[in-house]
């Protein structure tokens, strides 16, 4: 019946956003009880931190393989993300590297946050709705849009210094930060222009409620095609 496919399909979302959230604040956890100590560049712990990540990262693009053509800047960050991931394990000497990387998780965390929020349908405009989605926005902008990228940015550029970031195996690695920092940066620029004031943020991470649709809309439904981004580049 209707009533059971719902159910069925309500409870695989939360399955979903659950696994993501143990995900997020696993790899948050790790992250900043390494840079919040003298132990920031430690490697240990960072091998098998990289495996579990590496294995959500699977799951996820098997899980939601059905999506994959039909939001391709979702695609790209999945995709890119698994091949940091593989890079960084076969390459040698690389694993100092990884806390600072696992960083980009903490705003995911605050967003899995938010999804639970959701679900349980927590009001847009409770107090503990604001403060978490005042937290991912914050955070995604602090961490992914500035300190993310201008301190590997400042590792990398410092060739001498840090030989293990320019061996062959990284390359793979250093392209898809930089194809996740693009994309970073789009996401910003969709939410600078879509967003809304008086709505709030769609808990599958994206920016606005349509004026003309009360519906809460997906990412690809805001995103653009990759023709449309293509032209606009």
């Amino acid at each position: 019946s209707a009533s059971s496919a719902n159910a069925l399909l309500k409870r695989k979302v939360a399955e979903h956003y659950l696994l993501s959230a143990i995900h997020a604040f696993g790899c948050s956890y790790f992250s900043l009880r390494k840079l919040c100590s003298k132990r920031w560049n430690s490697p240990v712990g960072s091998e098998a931190m990289l495996c579990f990540s590496l294995g959500y990262s699977s799951y996820t693009l098997l899980a939601l393989r059905g999506q994959l053509l039909s939001d391709p800047l979702w695609a790209l960050n999945e995709l890119g993300n698994f091949v940091k991931l593989w890079s960084c394990l076969r390459a040698q000497g690389v694993a100092w590297i990884v806390p600072l990387l696992f960083s980009a998780e903490i705003p995911t965390a605050f967003l899995d946050i938010l999804r639970m929020l959701a679900e349980n349908g927590t009001s847009p405009s409770s107090l503990i709705w604001r403060f978490f989605l005042g937290a991912f926005t914050t955070s995604f902008v602090a961490v992914k849009a500035i300190a993310l990228p201008a301190t590997l940015g400042g590792f990398i550029m410092q060739a001498d210094s840090y030989p293990e970031l320019h061996q062959p195996a990284f390359l793979p690695a250093k392209l898809a930060i930089l194809a996740r920092a693009f994309l970073n940066y789009l996401w910003l620029s969709i939410m600078a222009r879509h967003w809304v004031p008086t709505r709030h943020l769609h808990p599958e991470g994206e920016y606005l409620i349509s004026r003309r649709d009360e519906r809460l809309p997906r990412l690809r439904e805001i995103t653009p095609s990759m023709g449309h981004l293509v032209q606009h580049i």
